[in-house]
């Protein structure tokens, strides 16, 4: 347990800490030396999952977790939805521009806008990829090995990333299918991947060696 907790806790008793079974103090500490906003979320979320009279608390820690996830990304530089209206407004601009006929069917040449068009949808491509790429992104992005993640890891920990989106994305939505304990065990296996990108073994590792090194060698 840490040792913070909201001003009252349940009939005025005063400070109450907040519960870090499993993994949790270790993903909250790594997350607050690396992205506040992602901490913030996912300590929002475990929060809310103590609040036992709360009947919506499975869904609002849902969202929270895939806030995280969402943040994660964007701390790394993914993008998933700027400049979009502005693009979108200027190919309609375009688009009412082409010749007309009579009846409203295209006249002359539709090159020049077949070529605007697919120059947007390769922009759009870039700017907003796919959602597996996007959670690729994130995971290379906050793994401490960055690119040098193995192919297999790579695609083990997005696959695992894309699913508790998955489920989570269901709960939000109402899922009777995705109960409290579902998010419960999702929060702790993305604890896990968050773990294993931020503190690969190599790295724990190198930094046992590190400090075995720092003290010296033995007496006598």
């Amino acid at each position: 347990m840490n040792d913070h907790g909201p001003a009252e806790g349940p009939g005025g008793a005063g400070r109450v800490p907040l519960p870090l079974p499993g993994n949790r103090m270790d993903v909250l500490a790594e997350l607050r030396t690396y992205c506040e906003e992602a901490a913030d979320m996912y300590e929002g979320g475990l929060w809310v999952l103590e609040q036992q009279d709360n009947p919506t608390r499975g869904r609002i820690a849902a969202a929270a977790v895939r806030e995280v996830m969402v943040e994660l990304g964007k701390n790394v530089g993914v993008r998933s939805k700027s400049g979009l209206k502005a693009r979108v407004n200027e190919l309609r601009d375009e688009w009412e521009k082409v010749p007309r006929g009579e009846h409203g069917g295209i006249e002359g040449e539709s090159g020049p806008f077949a070529t605007r068009l697919d120059g947007f949808f390769a922009e759009v491509e870039a700017e907003h990829p796919k959602a597996r790429e996007r959670m690729a992104q994130t995971v290379r992005g906050i793994s401490a090995l960055g690119a040098s993640l193995a192919p297999a890891a790579e695609a083990e920990r997005v696959a695992t990333l894309m699913a508790i989106d998955g489920r989570m994305s269901a709960a939000v939505h109402g899922s009777s299918s995705i109960d409290t304990a579902q998010i419960e065990a999702d929060i702790e296996l993305l604890g896990r991947v968050i773990l294993y990108l931020r503190r690969p073994p190599v790295a724990a590792d190198l930094s046992e060696i590190e400090e075995l090194l720092g003290k010296g060698p033995p007496d006598g």
